[in-house]
């Protein structure tokens, strides 16, 4: 596309033969790094070789080459677990369930310190137990049913989610990069590198990075969704105090909600504990208008 001033068309110009030159330098032995290459048409080619490089540097570091065999078993690993996490979310569709969010969300959790196939092993038993458990009765089915997104939840802060909890709201359903997300719009379907690549630059975009055009943001689409199947009543957006990435998601996501009639709160959140009071006011008020609004009373 051509800009009015020539200067802006040199640097699109630039953007645009970047790829090729960084393709270039490498091929000539050159060390290549910092390239960011979201939205370009050569994105998909040069992910690949990217983690092509990466493979090869872990094999030289781990003295140890990647064999076929090892790939395979680790992508089926992998896929696994993914199945099974989106198992144990999907419960959260129904009304009345042995396992909360809350749970599930601390599930999610263990498996970044937990060697894997014992982390699949017991995500296999945990499924089976819970297929064999009568609902529990702590989990209330009248209560407002809410969709969390925004910043990541780190282990440890579960402020929001208690505060949420004690005035009688249930969290459903997430899209967090620290619970769901990562895992229910992603899968492998083949034995290889090219295919893993494929499948992560294929995925809807991380929930910090833009997206220029709205109605294009699968990110807004996969919340639509999900409040579709998990009968959502309202959305909460959290976001991490100077997290400006994700504040600045918060108000495109409100104006679609708004379009729906989904009640929206974006609580700003930090580490400290001084902000408690405050964030439970909020709360509490957001909670009592759900339970209003599900009575027609406002």
């Amino acid at each position: 596309k051509k800009m009015s001033l020539l200067t802006l068309n040199k640097i699109n110009e630039a953007v645009e033969r970047r790829p090729a030159e960084l393709e270039k330098a490498r091929a000539e032995g050159k060390k290549v790094v910092g390239w960011l290459n979201y939205n370009v048409p050569a994105e998909k080619k040069y992910f690949r070789n990217e983690v092509k490089a990466y493979t090869e540097k872990l094999e030289k570091f781990a003295g140890k080459e990647l064999k076929q065999e090892d790939l395979e078993k680790s992508i089926k690993l992998h896929n696994s677990i993914r199945e099974a996490i989106k198992e144990l979310y999907k419960l959260q569709a129904e009304q009345k369930i042995p396992i909360s969010w809350r749970e599930v969300y601390e599930v999610v959790q263990a498996g970044y310190y937990l060697d894997k196939e014992v982390y699949l092993n017991l995500l296999e038993k945990l499924i089976g137990e819970v297929n064999k458990s009568e609902p529990n009765v702590q989990i209330s089915d009248d209560a407002p049913r809410i969709l969390i997104s925004g910043s990541i939840l780190p282990p440890g802060d579960r402020k929001l989610i208690e505060i949420l909890e004690e005035k009688g709201g249930r969290i459903v359903i997430d899209d967090l990069w620290s619970g769901y997300a990562p895992h229910f719009d992603l899968t492998i379907e083949e034995s290889s590198l090219e295919a893993i690549t494929d499948a992560y630059i294929s995925r809807h975009t991380h929930a910090s990075l833009p997206e220029l055009e709205v109605n294009k943001d699968r990110r807004l689409k996969n919340i639509s969704g999900m409040i579709k199947e998990f009968q959502v009543d309202g959305v909460l957006f959290h976001s991490l105090r100077y997290c400006d990435s994700f504040t600045f998601k918060a108000t495109e996501t409100k104006e679609v909600l708004k379009r729906k009639g989904i009640p929206f709160l974006e609580i700003h959140t930090e580490y400290a504990g001084s902000d408690y009071e405050a964030i439970r006011t909020r709360i509490e008020a957001y909670v009592e208008m759900l339970k209003a609004r599900a009575l027609n009373v406002v």
